[in-house]
């Protein structure tokens, strides 16, 4: 603590915590949970389609994009992606 006149401040210093899962020593965060026991517990692609087939013709080297439309695209182009 420094006294300056009428003012002082306090130094400050971000302490650590045990994760409340495994016990390793972290800074504090919200849940007070490490990056690794954060990632096993929390899904972060819940709610995204994680599958999807593709309908690919061999004759004309084309792909089906809305039912209805052949898309002229290679394999893991942004085309196939919409």
């Amino acid at each position: 603590m420094e006294i300056d006149g009428r003012m002082f401040t306090v130094n400050q210093t971000v302490g650590n915590v045990l994760c409340c899962k495994c016990g390793i020593l972290m800074q504090p965060n919200a849940l007070n949970m490490c990056t690794k026991c954060l990632k096993s517990k929390v899904d972060i692609t819940e709610g995204l389609q994680k599958q999807i087939t593709i309908f690919h013709c061999p004759e004309c080297d084309r792909y089906l994009q809305t039912r209805k439309t052949w898309l002229k695209a290679r394999l893991e182009s942004k085309e196939l992606l919409y």
